[in-house]
């Protein structure tokens, strides 16, 4: 099992000087390569030897849904007063319970709070859309690993879950909000830093994978319920598919690496 220092790059996780002093450096950056030391298994048994499998395979294919077609994208997004609903559900007035004598912000007024609102919604939902596309390549990663084609079968259906969710997310903050920002440095640090085949194993196949999604989701859904546009609705049916089909799964088949 991986270290901390392996897997953040230091050996207390609640080392404030540490975390402070991991910056982003290359944010411009378009691409980026992680080493990848993992086997790609081929099989040419393609019998259809594990019948559960088989089965989570034809349940996935039938809830497949288009990301273009099947979601609201006419709906018209005030950014604004979704930060402002955020603001009173969570029963917060912009700035009040901070204490910001002695800072730049002790002079802020309502507007510049609403700004900084708009702004951190727009990076938090980025940090999602990174997410998700380290999702998309961990369930890859899995179809390649994987022995069994039934297995394979049912991998690729998570690879195009996690697709549709980065088109999703990228679609809403670039069209529908202000534009996405750079990953951050601590995520860029948990996908980039070790091999990818330890990433995949770390977070314990598809599981972890839509366990960890299916959190990103429930933040969705409340941005689902302050504009009316349902970006996260059908992502979340996905992750909710994939987890009940491994509850039903049991002790069964795994798809673990």
């Amino acid at each position: 099992m991986a270290t901390n220092h392996e897997i953040l790059g230091r050996n207390e996780v609640d080392d404030l000087e540490a975390i402070l002093a991991i910056t982003n450096s290359d944010v411009d950056e378009v691409q980026h390569l992680v080493q990848s030391n993992g086997d790609a298994i081929f099989t040419w048994d393609y019998d259809r030897s594990r019948p559960a499998l088989g089965k989570l395979y034809e349940r996935a294919k039938k809830s497949q849904w288009n990301a273009q077609t099947d979601l609201p994208w006419d709906t018209d997004v005030d950014q604004e007063h979704v930060v402002l609903n955020n603001a009173l559900a969570n029963n917060m007035t912009f700035g009040s319970e901070l204490d910001t004598k002695g800072t730049p912000f002790e002079k802020w007024g309502d507007a510049e709070w609403l700004a900084f609102g708009v702004q951190s919604q727009n990076w938090t939902l980025s940090q999602f859309l990174h997410g998700e596309q380290g999702a998309l390549i961990c369930t890859a990663k899995v179809v390649e690993t994987v022995p069994w084609i039934d297995a394979k079968y049912y991998a690729a259906t998570q690879v195009m879950d996690e697709a549709r969710h980065v088109e999703v997310f990228a679609k809403y903050l670039d069209e529908k909000l202000s534009g996405h920002y750079p990953i951050n440095a601590h995520l860029r640090l948990l996908l980039g830093r070790e091999h990818l085949d330890d990433a995949v194993d770390r977070l314990g196949g598809v599981g972890g994978v839509q366990g960890a999604e299916h959190e990103v989701t429930g933040v969705g859904r409340l941005q689902r319920e302050t504009n009316r546009l349902e970006v996260a609705h059908f992502a979340d049916e996905d992750d909710v598919r994939v987890l009940a089909e491994r509850a039903a799964q049991g002790r069964g088949e795994r798809l673990r690496v």
